[in-house]
């Protein structure tokens, strides 16, 4: 990914038990070329988990990123659901809520 634009990064353990540092990396949307329509892509990376996942399209740059960030945080709760957890540096349990706020979060802040 040649352009990172956001990134976060947390503790956490598998099912199995076993403790790594879960990397999630965003990139910059851009305009693909050669297609019919406006189409945007927005590259993703999940590591270890999923690694670079392939780059998410949409019809604009926010569109992309939008859907980009639903996939990291669709991954991540599957993650947890099979038994997995992160950790924030005190070692907290940490909420996929507190991390990646879904739509209707954002929907109850603007009143």
């Amino acid at each position: 990914m040649q352009a990172v634009i956001a990134s976060s990064g947390w503790n956490a353990i598998a099912k199995d038990g076993e403790t790594f540092s879960l990397q999630l990396d965003i990139g910059l949307p851009y305009q693909v070329q050669g297609v019919e329509f406006e189409e945007w892509a927005c590259p993703v990376s999940l590591t270890p988990l999923f690694g670079r996942l392939a780059d998410i399209h949409g019809c604009d740059a926010v569109h992309a990123l939008a859907l980009a960030m639903g996939l990291a945080r669709n991954l991540i709760q599957q993650f947890l659901q099979d038994g997995g957890r992160l950790l924030a540096d005190d070692g907290s349990l940490l909420a996929i809520e507190h991390i990646l706020p879904c739509e209707s979060a954002f929907k109850n802040a603007g009143g």
